[in-house]
């Protein structure tokens, strides 16, 4: 990742004095370029995020062509964004002082602009002070701490600008007594589709469902789904149903076409962004619950491989779980 440019917008909803930047981030600071870059990886790497198109009427697409041809700065763009998002963050009713962080920046062959807004936190902090002819350390409250990159984002987006593709993610708040989404609904204007997590929840549950409906182990066919997630990741950014349904079904068109139906009437997409770390993550290990109360988590790939383990149906209905092979057993 090479970040080109950056810019921090303060909105500081408490003493109502906000600084809109008109000068970029230093970008030789080490420090601040590093942050930059972890906050603009995790957006990337989000499996939360959701995908969208702009209407036609946006004026934050106006906005973007404006800068990407030159017509603004991207401190008169980003300044410009931050000063809508501080009217639609104050009608909600925003107390909490929030950075708004603008990156421009290359991902391989792709450029990207993204934002993020960064809730303030509330710190303790130290502080060496000289009096009377003595040092001492006190203990001070610092009120603008910015979060770390690991921490959750909650409102952001990131715009590809070759294709004006979105990804965001937005939280509801309330304005004039109505929830509303600020990103995609009055600052972008743009359409929302599933994310790549509740695809992949909603794949998962569809599969187990139209198996349980043919009297086939639903296990198996989650387990099927994860290792598709994992091979799938290796090749390819984007998850195509068509392609995961013939893994899991094989050749039956009867279950493939009920699969199909279903996550059609879902609005699963025939194309899913899907993150590698996170399709390698969802698909790493399955859980499975009985209804005695006992859970066992099992690497996705031993659910298909009778070796390590098998379910065994009995004639009153029930089911056994044989688990094989075991050298040892820890306690944790």
């Amino acid at each position: 990742m090479m970040i080109q440019r950056a810019i921090l917008h303060i909105l500081d909803f408490y003493s109502d004095v906000s600084v809109f930047s008109e000068a970029e981030i230093d970008l030789s600071d080490e420090a601040a370029a590093g942050y930059i870059s972890k906050q603009m990886e995790k957006l990337q790497n989000n499996p939360s995020g959701r995908r969208g198109g702009f209407s036609p009427d946006s004026e934050f697409l106006a906005d973007l062509r404006k800068y990407r041809s030159e017509e603004l700065s991207f401190a008169q763009f980003s300044a410009q964004t931050a000063r809508i998002l501080h009217r639609y963050l104050s009608l909600a009713g925003e107390e909490r002082p929030v950075d708004v962080l603008f990156a421009d920046f290359s991902e391989e062959d792709s450029r990207f602009v993204g934002f993020l807004l960064l809730n303030n936190d509330e710190a303790y902090m130290h502080r060496a002070v000289s009096g009377d002819g003595q040092v001492k350390a006190e203990i001070a409250r610092h009120h603008a701490i910015l979060p770390k990159p690991s921490q959750k984002t909650d409102s952001y987006a990131l715009i590809r600008l070759d294709s004006e593709e979105i990804f965001f993610t937005d939280r509801k708040r309330s304005i004039d007594g109505e929830d509303r989404f600020v990103l995609p609904e009055l600052l972008l204007k743009c359409t929302s589709a599933v994310s790549g997590r509740e695809a992949i929840k909603t794949l998962q549950e569809v599969a187990a469902a139209v198996a349980e409906k043919h009297g086939e182990n639903s296990a198996v066919a989650v387990s099927k789904v994860k290792n598709f997630l994992i091979e799938n990741a290796e090749i390819s950014g984007t998850l195509a149903p068509q392609r995961l349904v013939r893994e899991v079904f094989g050749t039956s068109e009867e279950k493939q076409r009920e699969f199909l139906q279903e996550i059609g009437e879902k609005e699963i997409p025939e194309s899913v962004p899907i993150p590698r770390k996170a399709a390698v993550s969802a698909g790493r290990k399955q859980k499975i619950r009985t209804d005695t109360g006992i859970e066992i988590s099992v690497p996705a790939e031993y659910l298909e491989n009778p070796d390590f383990i098998e379910f065994v149906n009995h004639p009153d209905g029930t089911l056994s779980i044989q688990l094989k092979n075991i050298g040892r057993i820890v306690n944790r």
